[in-house]
């Protein structure tokens, strides 16, 4: 059952604030490095999964908190798409990137933010606060979409700019093939997110 009482509001508010400040942080990093133009630098930003992810929640929850009690069950599906996302954000870096570098200083910060904090954070939102009512299966094949478009996008951008933004899919290095088993992968995981986000929800509707 969704949180009502007084003051509720608090938690979702100041995680929204959180994921704003770490999604300006990393973009001041990210320019500060020189890197590249900054054209490209502004294109490379938002070619991150990690920080689609977390725009996505970002907005989620500042509507969730404007917005007040009414029509909030009609946000659950976007809500609970950002859920999905997060969540794979959160397990694809703890797992498999977080040892590939070590950030230092401010940089750690966001990093630490964007991957760990949030995804944890907002999962902790989503079970407690977003209202709950039973979502037929389709609603599944919509919330993997937006992955499986992003996959084809980054993959197409890097073939002509040959710039990927994770290493598990980049087929200048690694090979078209091995990046399409890697993707295969992630693509699985997804699933298995997706899935278990919609029967959670599901369940919590039914236990109303």
């Amino acid at each position: 059952m969704p949180v009502s009482k007084p003051g509720s509001n608090i938690f979702p508010a100041l995680l929204a604030l959180l994921t704003w400040f770490a999604l300006v942080l990393q973009l001041v990093l990210l320019l500060q490095s020189e890197a590249a133009p900054v054209p490209e630098l502004l294109v490379r930003y938002f070619t991150f999964f990690t920080i689609l992810s977390n725009i996505l929640v970002a907005v989620g929850l500042s509507v969730f908190v404007l917005r007040g009690r009414a029509g909030r069950s009609g946000s659950q599906r976007s809500l609970s798409a950002a859920a999905v996302y997060i969540f794979i954000v959160g397990l694809t870096y703890n797992s498999i990137l977080r040892f590939l570098w070590a950030p230092e200083g401010m940089a750690r910060v966001a990093d630490e933010l964007l991957h760990l904090v949030v995804p944890v954070l907002y999962l902790i939102f989503w079970y407690l606060y977003v209202p709950q009512r039973q979502l037929g299966k389709a609603v599944i094949g919509r919330w993997l979409v937006f992955p499986f478009v992003y996959l084809i996008v980054v993959l197409v951008r890097g073939h002509y700019s040959g710039w990927y933004p994770y290493p598990f899919i980049d087929a200048a290095k690694i090979g078209m093939q091995q990046t399409l088993i890697n993707s295969l992968g992630v693509t699985l995981a997804f699933v298995a997110a997706a899935i278990a986000v919609w029967f959670i929800g599901n369940k919590r509707a039914a236990a109303r």
